[in-house]
């Protein structure tokens, strides 16, 4: 597959495992990876006001519609930002 560019992301539902709708994409949390492209740790989620953090092994597949989780249990804790 090829590159996928925040801009397309932001914004999209994340969808549990059955492609119901939970909440919208906010912010894509990167690592730098040097000269290699940067490592994507995961998603900031806007569900019912607050923002959490869904750890990329969580996601299931990323499609024109929104990106869908692989299983139905997240962590609703805040996100918060880290150094």
């Amino acid at each position: 597959t090829g590159p996928i560019f925040v801009s397309r992301l932001v914004r999209l539902p994340l969808l549990d495992a059955d492609g119901h709708p939970i909440g919208r994409v906010e912010d894509v949390v990167t690592v730098p990876s040097g000269s290699d492209p940067a490592r994507v740790l995961g998603l900031v989620v806007g569900v019912d006001r607050r923002r959490i953090f869904v750890n990329e092994a969580r996601l299931g597949s990323i499609v024109p519609t929104g990106v869908r989780l692989r299983s139905t249990a997240i962590d609703v804790l805040p996100f918060r930002q880290r150094p």
